[in-house]
Formats: C-alpha cells, structure tokens, sequence
C-alpha cells in the first residue's frame, strides 16, 4: 500500500515549468479574454434565478462593503468567503471562480471594472449590476493543468461497475493495499488489474480553479502533491479504488488536410473515392505543397474533408493524447512549420499535417 512514490527524476520540473514547493506544475492559456472569481451579494428584487435573499438592497450594500474590508485585510480568504456568502450557488460552489469567458458574455459594468483590474486584483468598491453587488477578483488566463492516467480495481455497486465483477468493496480495498504500485511498474499493473480495460486509462485534464467532475474530487486532490510520473492511491473514487500516474503534457499546434474514403470513420455518404484512390489523392496534393508550401491553406479548404478545412485545416492547439496515436505520433517528429514527408493514415482517412507554432 502506498499514498505516494517517486520516480528517481521526479519533481524536476522541465523548461517552461514553474515549481510550488517541490511539485512541477504547468500552466497553459484557457479559452476567453478575461477570467476572474466575484462574491454575489444580492437581495429581494433584483434579477436572478431562484429564490432571492431577505436583505434590502442597502443591506446588500453594506454587506458587501465589509466582505470587502475582511478580503483587504487578508486576500486569501477570498475563496472561503465566497463559498460561504455569494448569492450565485453555481460559482460558490467552486469559491466564486467563474472560469474565462469571451467579451460581450458579462454584463457591461461586471466586464469594465474586471479589464480594470490586473491579474490578482480586487475590486475595493462593490460593483453593482441588476444582479446585486459584486466583489470581483481578476484571475490569470493561464492556470495550472493536471493530467493523469489511471487503473481502477472495481466492486459489486460501485459507479458502472463490469457486470463480471463479484467482489465486495471490502475485497476490493484488500486487494489494492496488497498492490506495491511503483512508476516502474505502472503500466504493468495497469494490464493486470484495470476491471475497465486492458492497460491505463486517461483521465480528463483538470484544470486548478475548474470545478472537477464530483468521481475526481480526491484525484485533483493527490494530483496537486504529485511530481512527473509519480503514483497515488489506493484512492476510492465511485467507480473503485484508483491508483494514479500524473503525466507531463504537452500542447501541439497543427493544420491538416484530411482525405477520406468510402468506409472511413465517419465519412459522409458523399464521399465516394476508394482507399487507395484516397491515398494517391493525398499523394499528390502532398507533392503540390512540398513544392509550393504556400498552397497548404488553399489546398485545404477546396479538398479537405474535415471539419477544419474552410479555416485552412487549421486544428489550434490540443494536449497530446488528445488526437489518434498517430497523428500525434507523427507531429512530434515535426519542427514548427515543417509538413510531415508523407501522407498518415487513420481510420478516418489520409492526412496531411502540419505542425504550427504552439501560440
């Protein structure tokens, strides 16, 4: 049984790594253009959903000017006093972080008084909307991300359970605290003991001040402790007794132009060409681009038949492990703006791809 073990490298953070104490951790952008936490103070008549609170709109006020005193003389307690004293039960519920949004989504006076602010800041005079009186905190568009693959030892009634498995919870727990679960031999355990498949499964990305999924509130938890490659658990999750490996991530960027064939995964009926009149098309508008790398943008959006192909093929940024094994496979051996020399196959066709500059 084990609550955490190193790899002999890990907790070294690599370029581009930042270190809290001694854990790594990597901070990537988030979608929108602005992204803050606020504090609600409502009361009885202004807009909202649900049941609104028995307060005056100047005890609203007042209340919010001494939010505001008990944050100026301790700026970490933001999110405790969130949690406990907004009136927006959706952002409470994770100490009043909104995420990021895009401009335009927030109402005028709660998106000026956040552009005012930097990163960290608070407003140090309640901002009142139709909604009551808002205490804002602007945040970083760029938060630490975590990643994790996972194997998980099942029970009879736990959260989608195989219908093969016949052992107790307590059998379970047995079974996980006899495991000696190392970075080295991960993988392997994984094979041997994952009652959801045949070898580690990938978590979704979690994101710090995001709202994890209720089964992952104790993995966020151990992820946040863990170094590059180092292993956690048992940890009991509603679906079992998970043990955890945090991986290191990294963004891509890339463009592609996808060619299908009748058959291919998710090929429209309209496509109608054969396998191998799909590669030798690929083929050649490989050897027009080779010659002509300009022609990448235009080729795509007259041939590609993906959904990228009218923005060029342009795929943004992922995580990789995000795409098919090998499309990522294929990119990483690209340098930025370089087109891979051949066309690479998947089930959903031919592709060829070009890896971007990660913005």
């Amino acid at each position: 049984m084990l609550s955490a073990c190193s790899s002999p490298e890990s907790g070294n953070a690599q370029s581009g790594d930042m270190m809290v104490g001694d854990v790594p951790i990597q901070t990537f952008p988030i979608n929108g253009d602005l992204a803050a936490s606020h504090i609600l103070v409502s009361y009885d008549g202004a807009q909202g959903g649900g049941e609104m609170p028995v307060r005056t709109k100047e005890e609203a006020l007042a209340k919010a000017q001494d939010l505001i005193r008990l944050i100026q003389e301790d700026p970490s307690r933001f999110g405790e006093l969130a949690t406990v004293n907004s009136d927006d039960p959706g952002s409470a519920a994770n100490e009043g972080n909104l995420g990021a949004w895009t401009l335009g989504r927030m109402v005028p006076p709660f998106e000026e008084a956040t552009q005012a602010l930097e990163p960290g800041e608070f407003t140090t005079e309640p901002v009142e909307t139709a909604f009551g009186y808002h205490i804002i905190r602007r945040n970083s568009n760029e938060v630490p991300h975590f990643f994790a693959q996972a194997f998980f030892i099942s029970y009879t009634g736990a959260f989608r359970a195989p219908a093969e498995i016949t052992r107790t919870k307590e059998e379970a727990l047995a079974l996980a605290a006899s495991l000696d679960v190392t970075p080295d031999n991960f993988d392997d355990m994984a094979a041997e003991h994952n009652d959801f498949g045949d070898g580690p499964i990938a978590l979704p990305i979690l994101q710090e001040g995001e709202m994890p999924p209720p089964a992952l509130f104790a993995v966020m938890d151990s992820l946040q402790t863990l170094g590059f490659d180092d292993v956690a658990g048992p940890i009991e999750v509603s679906s079992g007794i998970a043990f955890i490996q945090r991986e290191r991530m990294e963004q891509l960027a890339g463009s592609h132009i996808l060619i299908m064939y009748a058959g291919a995964m998710r090929a429209p009926q309209e496509v109608t060409r054969t396998k191998e009149e799909a590669q030798a098309f690929a083929e050649e508008l490989m050897a027009q681009i080779q010659a002509d790398p300009s022609q990448f943008e235009a080729l795509a959006a007259e041939h590609s038949d993906g959904p990228s192909g009218p923005q060029g093929g342009d795929l943004n940024t992922w995580f990789k492990g995000m795409m098919v094994p090998a499309f990522d496979a294929a990119i990483v051996e690209l340098a930025p703006g370089e087109v891979a020399p051949a066309p690479v196959e998947t089930d959903f066709g031919f592709h060829i791809i070009r890896r971007n500059a990660t913005p």
